[in-house]
């Protein structure tokens, strides 16, 4: 007689199988209803209701549809499957073992459970965490083990999963990204011949720390922006309507306040700019947050985006090379340790040149080199090893690419690899090898010398159709154009499953173990990539997929060009967001003067997440890194570390700036300029004032004024002369002006006003927090901008250019001055340390945008007495006072950790000297001498 389902189902983990007549597969099935019902308590829930909440997540990360249900699939069904899978391979090997497996399983998930639960309550308190997920782990187990009745309503509970996915699917504001369809382009009637058209939309742009002390911009240290507000209207008075940029870049592409339920999809936004221009423009879009351009837009974004995908970062490496040749004698390919590092090097007998001929024109040449031998670096002789690169060219000439000489009696070091690079590019296409020559200068103790990484880094199109197809907007994804296939399908989707593993890690561990994770707070995704974003006290982000390392005390000198270019030349860095526009410009300007089969014309949308955080970036375009003191003492030195954020701002400002200006010559030279319809604007701004939420700081003055105050400027076309309007502007009127301004008919209802037309009547505008909820007290007047133009100056003067930018404190004056020859030496000062003394040493003529350089540094100083208030350190590079130390300010005995900005444009050529100068508050001066190692 056949059991009922009830006698066959499993009713007591502490009896066998056998005892109770059940069927692994029966068994297999009851265990994978337990532990769905449990993964969807611990993981499934939290996780999707967090994701569900901000569709910002999925848009920015530019996946699509299917890699959405794929995510959605995974998150539910993984961890259950996976752990029925471990299950029913133990219980293949035992019975018993399978139980306990299965068991162990069941207990994680209650721990998991328990943390998220501990952490909903209470997140500030590890023992609070760890005992709630202990007592719900045992009792879980407890009751697992002994009491049937819990494992039936799991069973029961494993409805969870369905639940869940329906909520997410139906309920939630990211929802419709499974389902719904992308807004319709209206067929929309020109009335005139329409122009090219660029919209540039800078995110956390604020419009203060661009003013002088009379109001008008900075030319002197922004002269992109001074001109372009020269040649167009500048509505010195505009305001944007949101703080955060998934509603605030909504409301300038459809000029409408924001909704707050809405997702930056174009299906909630079906009344854009794309849709309303889609059809009598060829548009570019980069959207690496929103997704509003409908594929049948931005699918087919012509070159722009396919010229972006076909650029490859290739790599050649010159020690393979190397291995293929006949080496003459002397010469080997070994490893070689130095000072304990050890590196594949060509190790080679002094005097010896070795040859190696190029695999293809580089455009960087980047190697390290060193002398293996302890006794080389004793102080008793003069004599020393010169290492030296030349170039070999077709004609048989030759010229000296690099030089440098190790002198131990003169310039006594310890035994180090050094790094260096040299660009090649203005040598290209003539050069056919290198030569790479060791000199023992006379002296046989200098014997052994090695080369090491030597490698040709280069840009280079792929030959025929990308590897990688354009990116689209809306529920397929957004047009952020990535630089390498690393960038899109499937890599979108494992960035995203890794960023969705320290959300939860953020929603489930204790306190003292999320301290260790990337923050999540100041970005939509690539949280690793952010993982040493300054702002959350963790150090500067070197945003993006692949970000160089902190460079530690063996890695100063072996910088790796290739993967500093990767990373920030990448369209989810701050050089990569600029590089995209670039590119856009080009495009722009090709597409305005050539002959095309689409006689549409074109326009640009560029949504840029510069000079938004990470701040990596120098005015010339290098970049930099920063570690843990990036974020030193906040509550004993708020003043200081905000300053110095606001000094890191205005140099990537800078080099926006300098981005900018080379755009509007290359319009001009391009014969576009006249005839260009151009809008630059920002999402919103930011604030630095000390202590305050830099971006949800709305509710007060000084942070509303920060926040919302942002630049817009309007070039319409065949305007020659700038002016200024301070008419109460705000970022909703963008939309209006455009249609305006291109005489385009629609019958579209705008929150917004044409800006051409007249000033707009308002006598407080509406702004909104990240919640919705209204800003009270913004008017129309300028008072509140000019005030904190005023206090932002007292931080960083206005005068200088951007060299001024590492000027501040009582010392501003001397920084790119000589530190005194005759300076006493200090008693204050025991020892300091430098962070960056070694990377110092790894300086190049010429340097290339995106390569490194030590902007800012990082070290500890040990003083022996309370120094005075108003006492300040200067960085002393080469004998030139170059940044300012303000911890110094007060300090009491002890160790200070200290940080600061240099001024990079004071850096020269080759390893440099540095040392410290102390400044009392009565002027004088005193010499620290040089770091310690």
């Amino acid at each position: 007689m056949p059991q009922s389902p009830s006698a066959t189902w499993p009713r007591n983990e502490l009896t066998t199988e056998a005892d109770r007549g059940i069927r692994t597969w029966q068994l297999s099935i009851s265990r994978f209803f337990v532990v769905t019902a449990l993964s969807s308590l611990a993981i499934g829930q939290p996780l999707l209701d967090l994701y569900g909440a901000h569709p910002a997540i999925f848009s920015s990360a530019d996946l699509t549809r299917t890699e959405s249900w794929l995510f959605v699939a995974l998150v539910l069904l993984v961890p259950p499957m996976t752990a029925t899978a471990v299950t029913v391979a133990a219980h293949t090997i035992d019975e018993r073992l399978g139980r306990f497996v299965h068991l162990t399983s069941c207990a994680l998930l209650l721990a998991l459970f328990g943390l998220v639960v501990a952490r909903h309550v209470s997140s500030d308190s590890d023992i609070v965490s760890l005992a709630t997920a202990s007592m719900i782990a045992a009792a879980g187990i407890f009751a697992l083990a002994t009491r049937p009745v819990m494992t039936m309503w799991l069973r029961y509970a494993s409805l969870l999963a369905p639940l869940i996915f329906l909520a997410f699917l139906f309920g939630s504001r990211s929802g419709p990204l499974l389902w719904q369809d992308e807004a319709q382009v209206v067929e929309t009637t020109p009335t005139q011949n329409l122009p090219p058209t660029l919209i540039v939309i800078f995110d956390e742009l604020s419009l203060a720390p661009l003013l002088t002390s009379v109001g008008s911009i900075n030319a002197d240290r922004f002269p992109g922006i001074s001109g372009l507000a020269d040649a167009s209207t500048w509505y010195r008075n505009a305001a944007s309507v949101s703080n955060l940029s998934e509603h605030a870049v909504p409301a300038i592409l459809t000029g409408q306040l924001p909704d707050f339920d809405r997702s930056p999809f174009s299906w909630d936004h079906p009344k854009n700019l794309f849709t309303l221009f889609g059809n009598l423009y060829r548009i570019d879009a980069h959207e690496p947050l929103t997704s509003l351009c409908p594929s049948a837009v931005c699918a087919t974004q012509a070159d722009v985006q396919s010229r972006v995908l076909q650029q490859e970062i290739v790599v050649d490496d010159l020690l393979e090379v190397a291995a293929g040749l006949d080496l003459p004698n002397g010469a080997a390919l070994r490893p070689v340790s130095i000072a304990g590092l050890g590196r594949d090097s060509l190790w080679s007998h002094a005097p010896l040149s070795v040859d190696l001929p190029l695999p293809a024109v580089g455009s960087l040449l980047q190697f390290s080199y060193g002398i293996a031998g302890e006794e080389a670096f004793t102080s008793d002789h003069a004599d020393g090893v010169l290492f030296q690169v030349n170039a070999q060219y077709a004609d048989g000439s030759e010229q000296t690419l690099f030089e440098d000489t190790y002198i131990p009696g003169v310039d006594p070091v310890f035994p180090e690899w050094r790094s260096t690079q040299v660009d090649l590019s203005g040598s290209e296409p003539a050069v056919i090898g290198l030569s790479f020559i060791t000199d023992d200068r006379g002296n046989a103790n200098y014997d052994w010398s090695a080369w090491s990484e030597i490698e040709i880094t280069r840009t280079v199109e792929r030959d025929g159709e990308p590897t990688v197809g354009p990116t689209t907007t809306g529920p397929t994804g957004n047009s952020a154009p990535p630089l390498s296939a690393e960038m899109s399908a499937p890599g979108n989707l494992r960035r995203f499953l890794e960023d969705a593993l320290i959300v939860y890690g953020h929603l489930s561990l204790p306190p003292s173990l999320v301290a260790s994770l990337p923050q999540i707070d100041s970005s939509w995704g690539d949280f690793t990539d952010h993982a040493n974003e300054a702002t959350t006290g963790n150090g500067l982000e070197s945003t993006t997929s692949v970000q160089p390392d902190i460079l530690t005390e063996d890695e100063a000198q072996s910088i790796d060009i290739g993967e500093i270019f990767q990373a920030f030349r990448k369209s989810d860095s701050g050089a990569g967001q600029l590089a995209v526009l670039e590119t856009m410009v080009e495009h722009l300007i090709a597409a305005s003067s050539a002959p095309q089969i689409d006689e549409r014309p074109p326009m640009a949308v560029f949504h840029g997440i510069i000079p938004h955080r990470p701040y990596e970036l120098t005015p010339d375009g290098r970049v930099y890194k920063t570690d843990t003191y990036a974020n030193w003492g906040t509550s004993e030195h708020p003043l200081a570390t905000s300053r110095q954020f606001y000094q890191r701002y205005l140099m990537q400002v800078a080099n926006v700036d300098q981005i900018l200006n080379e755009m509007i010559d290359a319009l001009q030279q391009g014969g576009v300029w006249d005839d260009l319809l151009l809008i630059v604007v920002a999402d919103h701004g930011i604030t630095w004032r000390p202590e305050a939420n830099p971006r949800e700081s709305v509710h007060d003055p000084e942070g509303a004024s920060d926040i919302f105050r942002v630049p817009l400027f309007v070039k319409l076309p065949q305007q020659a002369v700038g002016r200024i309007d301070d008419c109460p502007a705000s970022t909703i009127d963008v939309l209006p002006t455009i249609v305006a301004a291109l005489q385009v008919s629609t019958d579209w209802q705008f929150d917004g006003a044409d800006l051409t037309s007249g000033c707009p009547a308002r006598e407080e505008r509406d702004l909104f927090d990240a919640k919705g909820n209204q800003v009270e007290g913004f008017g129309e007047g300028l008072d509140d901008l000019f005030e904190r133009a005023v206090a932002y100056r007292e931080w960083v003067a206005e005068e200088g250019g951007v060299g001024a930018i590492a000027a501040i404190g009582r010392s501003a004056p001397l920084v790119g001055g000589f530190m005194p020859d005759d300076a006493p030496r200090s008693t204050d000062v025991e020892t300091w340390t430098l962070d960056q003394r070694k990377a110092l040493k790894s300086l190049v003529a010429d340097p290339p945008a995106g390569s490194a350089v030590p902007a800012w540094v990082s070290g500890e100083i040990k003083i022996a007495t309370d120094l005075s208030p108003g006492t300040e350190g200067l960085i002393v590079v080469d004998g030139i006072h170059a940044g300012v130390v303000v911890q110094l300010d007060g300090a009491k005995a002890g160790t200070v950790p200290f940080s600061a900005i240099i001024d990079v444009a004071l850096l020269r050529n080759g390893p440099a000297t540095t040392s410290l100068t102390i400044h009392l508050p009565d002027g004088s001066l005193f010499d620290a001498g040089p770091p310690s190692d």
